[in-house]
């Protein structure tokens, strides 16, 4: 007579196939789709064995989110498993870095707390970036006769009486709202390179 072998399948363990992101920024969300070769893809589930507070995985697909914290910055550490059909499971590691955030520029040079009528202003303004990066400097609003060159640079006289100053100030905002404290000139945009 005839005889048959049954013959099973075989399950051979799911592959994660995709390259995570190694680099993070605070404040700024970090995304990871893994993608997986799988006998059974709809099989599949996903859960992360370790990761940073705040990480979550989509159980269905293994997509990974998170937006790192400023006390995450450094070094975070990531496992993600896929556990496919009879529980064979595979799991990725890597670490991710996180940069700080951008810092704003700090003030090493001050306007003056106080311009007669007639006396002239030469303002250089000075700020240096916690990050070493170039900075650039923009006026928001000055006076209409002052001059500013290209790096920021204001040279100006006071003009007209002390009633034509006071409504120019208070209208462009020159003293009153621009030098609350006489250190910060908020009126001056500073923006990075």
């Amino acid at each position: 007579g005839l005889s048959f072998l049954a013959l099973s399948e075989i399950v051979t363990e799911p592959s994660i196939t995709a390259m995570p992101g190694l680099m993070g920024k605070a404040g700024k969300p970090y995304t990871y789709q893994p993608t997986v070769q799988s006998v059974q893809p709809s099989a599949l589930r996903f859960n992360l064995l370790s990761g940073p507070t705040g990480a979550v995985v989509d159980s269905l697909t293994g997509k990974i989110l998170w937006t790192p914290t400023d006390a995450q910055v450094g070094t975070q550490a990531f496992t993600l498993r896929a556990r496919g059909v009879e529980s064979i499971a595979t799991a990725q590691s890597w670490v991710v870095t996180v940069q700080a955030r951008n810092q704003a520029p700090v003030w090493k040079s001050a306007l003056p707390s106080s311009l007669r009528l007639g006396q002239s202003l030469d303002y250089q303004p000075l700020a240096q970036d916690p990050e070493g990066k170039p900075v650039s400097y923009a006026w928001v609003t000055k006076p209409a006769a002052a001059v500013v060159q290209a790096d920021g640079h204001l040279t100006w006289t006071a003009t007209g009486t002390a009633a034509q100053c006071a409504t120019f100030c208070s209208s462009q905002r020159w003293i009153d709202l621009c030098w609350p404290d006489r250190q910060d000139p908020a009126r001056i945009d500073q923006s990075l390179l």
